[in-house]
């Protein structure tokens, strides 16, 4: 996470060296990306980077956590109110949620794109440990609710449906970014609709 002595910098270049390295790491994997083009790009001193942030490691994840932040901020006012669809209405408007984040914010899309799909990576594990026992929370949370609600079968995993939803979330993200090459990411919502008919089919409470 950054040093004190970056958020004792104004407003101004704190976001400048934010943008640079919005702009780097949405352009490279991870691996390829550069403190130099970061710092040259943010127009401060390599030394003074250093005071900043630890190493790059560093300024990726704390880029990450506030990525994480924005897109949960698109996911709240569909948690505001659970109770008032069943189960899977609410999946759809979490999953839809998350679509409409990567397409009002292709940047920060990219940077996830590059960390699902490099994986293998040791800093890639490292960032998607951490975050996975937050959006695994989530999915636990709804999917105890819709039992409640009676949506769902009382014999489910939570445990398992929860890691399922999680992982189905961010191969929908991933699809996003792939259609979004092509300019038909509008069919991504045509799959989340597919995935949630299948979902009926196994967990739905009859």
């Amino acid at each position: 996470m950054p040093k004190e002595t970056f958020y004792n910098l104004s407003e101004e270049k704190r976001m400048k060296i934010y943008q640079a390295a919005l702009d780097e790491f949405s352009s490279h994997p991870y691996k390829q990306s550069s403190v130099n083009r970061i710092v040259q790009k943010s127009g401060i001193a390599k030394g003074s980077f250093y005071q900043y942030f630890e190493d790059k490691k560093d300024l990726y994840k704390y880029l990450i956590d506030e990525i994480y932040k924005r897109k949960i901020s698109y996911l709240t006012p569909a948690l505001k109110n659970p109770f008032e669809m069943n189960f899977f209405e609410l999946l759809r408007d979490i999953y839809s949620s998350g679509i409409k984040f990567a397409k009002e914010n292709p940047q920060l899309a990219k940077i996830g794109y590059y960390m699902l799909n490099d994986s293998g990576k040791e800093i890639y594990n490292e960032v998607l440990d951490e975050k996975k026992g937050d959006g695994m929370a989530i999915y636990k949370t709804m999917l105890e609710l819709g039992m409640k609600r009676g949506d769902i079968r009382d014999d489910v995993n939570l445990d398992m449906a929860a890691y399922f939803l999680f992982q189905l979330g961010n191969s929908i993200s991933n699809d996003f970014m792939e259609f979004f090459d092509t300019g038909e990411q509008d069919q991504v919502f045509n799959l989340v609709d597919g995935m949630i008919d299948m979902l009926k089919s196994g967990i739905e409470n009859r």
